[in-house]
């Protein structure tokens, strides 16, 4: 669990003079702060007046949108959410797809085109997994929904291998992609990058999609 005792001390950038009224949304740039910061450092870490010089904003400026910082963070949960199940309905509806081949190309094909953009709504979704849990579940039940869908009509056309769990699989796949969010310090750590970074995102796709459709034993030989 990140911030386990809510302990890691955020760099605070030095309080300047806000925008001008009439080119500044605060409450937007409160919430692009805490949204940012939650998905960064998680809930516990971060404090009201992290969140105010994040957005040159003062405290009290938080007080008068939001009330106070549970009030904040329900907003941003219904805020990233909306936006993830957006996402995830681009992603995984109206894909016209007669092989697992094909599903994996469009599905890596969308998700550079959705969520690579929206990446960080993946990590403070697993923020909200880690201390919130069970705000959480709806969006990971609805993305599980939408992929079972895919991978059940593939397999009234045939194209799952016999014996397959489709429970199983779907879990599977869902965890190829989230992976590497909830490991970020240990790839961090063991790599020297962050999963965060646009070419290892592209590169760890690209690998997962070709070990999930052609396997990681070399076909042609005494394999069955």
């Amino acid at each position: 669990m990140d911030n386990p005792a809510g302990t890691e001390k955020i760099a605070r950038k030095r309080a300047g003079r806000p925008p001008s009224a009439d080119t500044f949304d605060r409450r937007q740039a409160i919430l692009d702060a805490a949204v940012s910061l939650f998905a960064s450092h998680g809930f516990r870490a971060v404090e009201m007046r992290d969140i105010a010089q994040e957005a040159g904003v003062t405290v009290n400026l938080i007080r008068h949108y939001f009330g106070n910082r549970d009030k904040l963070i329900d907003h941003t949960m219904q805020i990233v959410m909306t936006r993830l199940e957006a996402v995830y309905d681009k992603i995984l509806t109206d894909i016209e797809a007669s092989s697992v081949d094909e599903l994996l190309d469009v599905l890596y094909q969308r998700n550079a085109q959705h969520l690579v953009p929206e990446y960080d709504l993946l990590f403070f979704l697993k923020q909200t997994a880690v201390e919130y849990p069970e705000r959480s579940f709806p969006l990971f039940r609805k993305h599980f929904s939408l992929m079972q869908a895919q991978l059940s009509g593939l397999e009234a056309l045939g194209q799952i291998q016999p014996g397959v769990n489709m429970l199983w699989l779907t879990f599977m796949l869902i965890s190829i992609q989230f992976g590497p969010i909830f490991l970020e310090r240990q790839i961090e750590d063991f790599l020297g990058f962050s999963p965060r970074d646009p070419g290892a995102t592209r590169t760890r796709n690209e690998s997962n999609s070709r070990a999930v459709k052609y396997g990681i034993v070399p076909r042609g030989d005494s394999q069955t």
